[in-house]
């Protein structure tokens, strides 16, 4: 591979894996290679969509291949870690779906198979690079926000309307966490903003999704080593129209943002003028900028930029939403490393 040409891709898994699959094909430094899925109909009906070289129902076809530098892996979390684990092993690089894992022994396995390998491991926090958040993220590092004290998100999605097609989901064995699952969205997105964050206290409950064996509503608090403090509210049998807020308060102003408005609410003492009003700024609504992402790891494989969603990113956000699920069960505060 040199600089010029075009990353090959493979994508295992073709549920949450056709975003990564449209984001391949459109991508001029991007080549879909291959595709994997052990639903031989599904897998059919994608390989006449998209004519890759490679349709396959043994992922380790698309291990095999030279062509492929990167492979995608979207299957449901219990896999992740294997999976990811034989890819670098077998020398591609990895941008693996959140959550990284559902466990942070098997997150430091995938992360230490990177090292082993020294290929770029990535995780799919795809919120980092929502264009709303994205400009929060690069007024607060301009310093116009002033000194940040306070970051609220959430993650509002109603999981009963996947029941039936991502049963998985609910079933005991895997005992997938909402918090974990969905909520990591929420999460990464409050360390993206306070990535000191040490410490959670939480409180939950159980009222609207029964079909889940796991709370579907929790409350989360954080304190960080510069002192600001964060809330994380993740509610996933909620009736209401999906989506991830974000809000940010600075010492100078305020951003009131989500990923699904066409426009941020904005105050700053910078512009007296502005009252008690609030400014309203246009943003592109783009909930799963795939392409996004994969632009950003193909400029991160080739060292043009430096990787923001890192295994090791990836397994700190794991960490630290298990140490909330772990606080709602405890009136104490867990502290995160």
């Amino acid at each position: 591979m040199t600089g010029h040409d075009r990353i090959g891709v493979g994508v295992i898994a073709l549920g949450m894996g056709m975003r990564h699959v449209e984001a391949a094909i459109a991508s001029p430094r991007a080549r879909l290679v291959g595709i994997a899925d052990i639903d031989p109909v599904r897998l059919e009906q994608v390989r006449q969509q998209v004519s890759p070289d490679v349709a396959t129902t043994d992922y380790r076809e698309l291990l095999a291949n030279p062509a492929i530098d990167l492979i995608v892996v979207a299957s449901p979390d219990p896999f992740h870690r294997d999976q990811t684990v034989e890819a670098l092993q077998a020398g591609k690089h990895v941008l693996v779906e959140k959550p990284m894992a559902p466990t942070v022994a098997e997150c430091q396995d995938m992360v230490d198979a990177a090292k082993a390998a020294n290929k770029s491991l990535f995780v799919g926090h795809i919120v980092r690079f929502t264009p709303a958040f994205a400009t929060v993220k690069k007024v607060v590092e301009s310093g116009d926000l002033g000194q940040v004290y306070f970051v609220g998100t959430s993650y509002e999605h109603d999981y009963s309307r996947l029941a039936r097609k991502s049963a998985w989901r609910f079933d005991p064995k895997y005992s997938r966490h909402q918090f974990l699952g969905g909520g990591c969205h929420a999460v990464d997105l409050l360390r993206f903003f306070l990535p000191d964050t040490n410490a959670t206290s939480a409180v939950a409950n159980h009222f609207s999704l029964p079909e889940s064996p796991n709370d579907d509503c929790i409350a989360a608090l954080y304190r960080t080593a510069s002192g600001a403090v964060g809330r994380v509210l993740v509610t996933a049998g909620c009736k209401r129209p999906y989506g991830i807020t974000l809000q940010v308060y600075g010492t100078e102003g305020t951003f009131d943002a989500s990923n699904v408005e066409t426009s941020m609410r904005y105050w700053t003492n910078s512009m007296p003028g502005l009252g008690h009003n609030w400014m309203q700024v246009p943003v592109e609504s783009n909930n799963h900028p795939a392409d996004l992402q994969l632009d950003h790891c193909i400029s991160a494989i080739r060292g043009e930029v430096a990787p923001i969603i890192s295994g090791e990113e990836g397994m700190k956000t794991v960490q630290l939403a298990v140490a909330s699920i772990e606080a709602s069960h405890s009136d104490q505060w867990v502290s995160v490393s």
